[in-house]
């Protein structure tokens, strides 16, 4: 028995992510694309690099998915199987024991088709997502999810947080052409690897993980963010490709030497605080 949950989720565009984002911001794109940024919070998209490893998220500080309905506190309908807010329901997939199967009644899917909040649902597998496929939006925070997979089918994923869970390994993703957002922060991940097909990617998140070597980033033309504070990296180098990287934090980190810093033509902010460069 999986448990039965709600909280209402949130929506963002296509648009390239503003770096330092706040709730207040919508962005202003082209017509046709007219989905808020402002659903999200500081606290989610692009955590401001300037404060470290905590920046999004830690100390209590959640990404708030919730629409401008989310502090709403609808009443359930009677003899409903769900909670209020997203009134997602949980079954288990006949064809794949244990792993759970998430469905939405057709009105919430209607009413909120592009996005869906799962932080906090006591998952230790991605769930297949039943009739998603025009997901934009999807949080995973705060589970125990220990393996990405079961997102094939979501081909107009724009934002996937996976903050919080117990990953090992960037796998699954290669599906997701269209991805600008990616939070791995706080998991177990050792290498960066199978990101090559994210070629739209635009901030990448991978603070307080176990990465010892920068590496595998070079084809991320797009890349504006990139969050590697909290990890064992010692020597800055692979860097040169990321030609769009305007913000880098390598904080919190065993850093004795610095290279290529100087091939990034972009770079706005850099920080390097608490590591072991001898000047």
């Amino acid at each position: 028995m999986y448990p039965l949950i709600s909280q209402s989720p949130a929506s963002l565009t296509g648009e390239k992510i503003p770096i330092h984002f706040r709730s207040s911001r919508k962005a202003s794109g082209p017509p046709g694309q007219g989905i808020e940024y402002g659903a999200l919070s500081a606290s989610s998209a692009t955590p401001s690099l300037e404060e470290d490893e905590v920046g999004g998220h830690g100390h209590g500080r959640e990404t708030r998915l919730g629409s401008a309905h989310t502090h709403a506190t609808s009443k359930p309908h009677k003899n409903a199987p769900f909670l209020p807010g997203d009134r997602v329901i949980f079954a288990e997939s006949p064809s794949a024991p244990g792993v759970p199967v998430v469905y939405r009644t057709p009105d919430e899917r209607a009413s909120n088709p592009d996005r869906l909040n799962l932080d906090r649902r006591k998952l230790s597998v991605c769930p297949i997502l039943e009739g998603e496929e025009q997901l934009r939006l999807l949080n995973y925070q705060h589970n125990q999810i220990s393996r990405i997979q079961h997102l094939s089918a979501l081909k107009r994923l724009i934002f996937l947080d996976l903050y919080d869970n117990h990953i090992e390994e960037i796998s699954g993703l290669a599906a997701l052409k269209s991805l600008r957002v990616l939070m791995l922060g706080k998991n177990r991940i050792r290498k960066i690897e199978n990101l090559d097909s994210l070629l739209k990617l635009d901030v990448l998140d991978l603070h307080g993980n176990q990465i010892s070597k920068i590496e595998n980033l070079n084809h991320l033309t797009e890349l504006r963010v990139l969050n590697l504070a909290g990890n064992m990296i010692s020597h800055v180098d692979e860097l040169s490709g990321i030609d769009s990287l305007a913000e880098l934090n390598l904080r919190r980190n065993k850093i004795r030497t610095v290279a290529e810093i100087d091939t990034l033509p972009n770079l706005q902010r850099l920080f390097l605080s608490f590591n072991e460069i001898s000047w």
